[in-house]
């Protein structure tokens, strides 16, 4: 049987085309172990991200927008699209959710709470967002909101 969400992985994985999949690993030491971000925190996000996603977080960067994500793969096909915006809503959804348990639990989420729409946000306020830093925070190539 063939996966129907084949299609979607590769086209999201080609908004990346121009990266080498370096790991999750550097990833953490390249742009949050300086910034003193603790690794396996770091880790559960990237993870989150690539379970939901299904592409390797080796290819992100901090300055990545989150949209390029969250923006809708299309396609022509009427039972594809409908499959696709359900994936994708629940995808974003549960990284939405899972974030705000986190945000609630280290007692940041006033902080954010200027974001409208969490794909304006770069991977690096993610991370940041995710270990209960604040925007105010070292920013990690925060995203103008």
């Amino acid at each position: 049987m063939r996966d129907p969400f084949s299609p979607w992985r590769r086209a999201i994985l080609a908004r990346f085309n121009d990266r080498k999949d370096i790991g999750k690993r550097e990833i953490y030491i390249r742009y949050f172990k300086p910034r003193g971000l603790d690794e396996d925190c770091v880790m559960e996000c990237l993870e989150l991200i690539e379970t939901e996603y299904q592409i390797p977080a080796g290819v992100f960067r901090p300055e990545d927008k989150l949209e390029k994500l969250f923006e809708p793969v299309r396609t022509k096909n009427p039972l594809r699209w409908l499959i696709y915006r359900a994936h994708e809503g629940d995808s974003e959804t549960e990284i939405n959710y899972q974030l705000g348990k986190r945000m609630r639990r280290y007692g940041t989420i006033q902080s954010w709470s200027h974001v409208k729409h969490f794909g304006n946000l770069t991977l690096g306020d993610l991370i940041k967002a995710w270990c209960g830093r604040k925007p105010s925070d070292e920013e990690l190539g925060a995203a103008q909101l």
